[in-house]
């Protein structure tokens, strides 16, 4: 299996659980870590535009991208409602509610 093998969602949940877990490490650099993740998860995101592909992958990345701004970075509220709502509006297209 090659990188070129796993779909950029995929990708994107892994990089969000990296990020996820790297908050909760003692370490002084852990945010920063945190950080670097969530932008790879962000990129892996979005190199496939979820127009194009709906799938469930897409809508658990956004879902945890949206709560990684609402616990770490509170600052972003309308940009987490819109992931929110989009989220939410991918998951009736992949008949997930």
């Amino acid at each position: 299996m090659t990188l070129d093998d796993i779909h950029p969602h995929v990708l994107a949940i892994y990089f969000m659980i990296l990020s996820h877990g790297m908050l909760w490490d003692d370490s002084l650099d852990a945010r920063a870590q945190s950080d670097q993740y969530y932008a790879l998860a962000r990129a892996a995101f979005a190199t496939l535009p979820i127009g194009q592909s709906a799938t469930l992958a897409a809508v658990q990345a956004i879902h945890m991208m949206n709560r990684h701004m609402r616990d770490f970075d509170r600052t972003r509220t309308e940009v987490r409602w819109i992931c929110k709502g989009v989220s939410i509006r991918l998951a009736q297209v992949v008949r997930v509610l």
